[in-house]
């Protein structure tokens, strides 16, 4: 782990957005491969350590809720919850917008995503996910939305 970060991803995240931001205007440029400025100590400290020092400024905001209505969006948050307290605020916020818990049945949460690409989201961070809910007592088995097909003439 790299002691600018931390372990804390809102904070590498705000890093990349100030990185993109200066490097490359959205009027102007668009970054071939913006990645690759980050093996760059220079570029790491400097950008990474803008976030830091304009972390205290911003007010943080609310991450998006979750359904808590029912047993499977009540596992759901505390899943998210564990993903949170570990500094996993990204991977938090994105799973919140983009799953949505189906059935929470012998303790297998159900989950649902809108469509494949959030998907891959979510086989990107699944180990994460696995292990949080593992903490919680759960199992998650995540599915696709059935997209609406398109009427043949």
């Amino acid at each position: 782990m790299d002691p600018a970060v931390g372990g804390k991803e809102d904070l590498l995240f705000r890093g990349w957005l100030a990185y993109l931001s200066a490097r490359y205007p959205a009027e102007k440029y668009s970054p071939p491969y913006p990645a690759n400025a980050f093996t760059n100590d220079d570029v790491w400290t400097k950008y990474v350590g803008m976030a830091a020092a304009t972390t205290h400024q911003e007010s943080p905001e609310a991450p998006p809720s979750v359904d808590v209505s029912s047993d499977a969006g009540r596992a759901w948050a505390s899943v998210l919850d564990v993903l949170e307290r570990r500094g996993k605020k990204h991977t938090r916020e994105q799973l919140a917008l983009i799953g949505t818990p189906v059935e929470l049945s012998e303790g297998t949460l159900v989950m649902q995503c809108r469509d494949a690409f959030s998907f891959d989201f979510v086989e990107t961070v699944r180990g994460a996910v696995d292990q949080a809910a593992t903490d919680v007592g759960l199992a998650v088995l995540w599915m696709i939305a059935e997209q609406p097909t398109a009427a043949s003439a």
